[in-house]
């Protein structure tokens, strides 16, 4: 019997050749994501929608905004962990003792940024939206299981 891979199923071989365990081995290495702590933003200045959480892929921390994340557009909004509760954090005090995760780069939609390696998560008690420009907190999340 006669088959016909023709070019297409010679590089199908070739790559197999070359690396076909490649992908394997990486997809067996890419483990689930732990998801640590979840939840959904207390006002602050305006209200964010949508649900947020911090996960462990790999070696990494990752604060993840979910798909249906929505902020009010504002200049220079970040992204911050703060040793402060919720109840406690206001504009004047959001970025002392705090670090910053990352610059928000949009408004809306599902967004991950890594946490600064080497953070201990026990030392932080909330997750912050956060315009610094004008010192305006926009929301905050608690950091409970």
């Amino acid at each position: 019997m006669k088959t016909r891979h023709g070019i297409a199923g010679g590089w199908v071989a070739l790559a197999l050749l070359i690396g076909g365990a490649a992908p394997v081995a990486e997809a067996a290495e890419a483990a689930p994501a732990e998801v640590l702590f979840a939840g959904t933003w207390t006002k602050k200045a305006y209200d964010i929608a949508g649900g947020w959480r911090i996960e462990r892929a790999g070696e990494a921390l990752v604060v993840v905004l979910e798909d249906d994340f929505v902020v009010r557009r504002a200049p220079d909004l970040k992204i911050f962990l703060s040793t402060l509760a919720v109840e406690k954090v206001s504009d004047r005090n959001a970025t002392s003792n705090s670090i910053l995760v990352a610059e928000l780069e949009r408004f809306d939609g599902g967004q991950r940024y890594e946490v600064p390696r080497g953070t201990d998560l026990g030392a932080y008690k909330s997750v912050l939206i956060h315009c610094q420009q004008y010192s305006k907190l926009f929301a905050a999340a608690g950091l409970e299981p």
